[in-house]
């Protein structure tokens, strides 16, 4: 009786024992299998992350043309009377503004308090700091209204027939696109003339302006 008790507590133990092992091996797959379920749906989000970055990236890529595309469309000038060359001292000021489009562009000029009565203006091609040829009139010719004093307000279209030249500055009449060109560039420059001597005192001009597109800084 004594060696059939031991054996049936030998065999209980060992039940015991293989009870155990299995529980232990149900918990590490378990384990493991959350483990590997929870790196796929993290490996999954990480696509997610980097598409949403990516878009960002392209959407950010895609407005920045646009944007500038939209800044260089618009180009102003403030002028007065210190851009000229040579500089010269007058209460006169004014201001440009042009919308360009493939085939026209869209001005307004407005000026006052000039010293002296005004005869033309126009928008010219140069760089700063020197004396260029004529493009085309603002007022005072061209079929433009006649400029007046000391103050005017003038807006108006110009296409390719309104383009004069200066030949000798690569722009020959009527050629547009090269007038487009020039005037992004920034060596274009609006100038507003007075009455030269002797009855006036400024034979190149009284207020000038360097023109600038909307996406550079336009110096006073």
């Amino acid at each position: 009786m004594r060696m059939r008790g031991l054996q049936l507590s030998v065999l209980v133990l060992a039940l015991l024992a293989v009870a155990m092992l299995q529980i232990g091996c149900s918990s590490g797959t378990v384990t493991s299998a959350n483990s590997l379920s929870a790196g796929s749906a993290s490996a999954a989000g990480e696509p997610s992350s980097a598409s949403a970055s990516a878009s960002g990236s392209a959407s950010a890529s895609a407005s920045s043309p646009a944007a500038s595309d939209n800044e260089r469309r618009v180009v102003r000038a403030t002028l007065t009377g210190y851009q000229e060359v040579p500089a010269i001292s007058t209460t006169g000021h004014g201001e440009f503004v042009a919308r360009l489009d493939d085939t026209s562009l869209e001005f307004e000029l407005r000026y006052a308090d000039m010293e002296d009565a005004v005869n033309f203006a126009h928008v010219h091609i140069g760089q700063r700091g020197v004396n260029g040829g004529v493009i085309f009139f603002l007022c005072g010719g061209g079929g433009r209204p006649a400029c007046t004093s000391p103050s005017g307000t003038f807006t108006g279209t110009v296409i390719a027939s309104d383009i004069i030249g200066p030949a000798g500055q690569g722009i020959a009449a009527g050629q547009f696109a090269e007038v487009l060109r020039a005037l992004r560039s920034g060596n274009t420059y609006a100038n507003v003339h007075s009455v030269a001597p002797p009855n006036g005192r400024f034979p190149g001009g009284e207020i000038r302006g360097q023109i600038r597109t909307d996406s550079e800084h336009n110096p006073d």
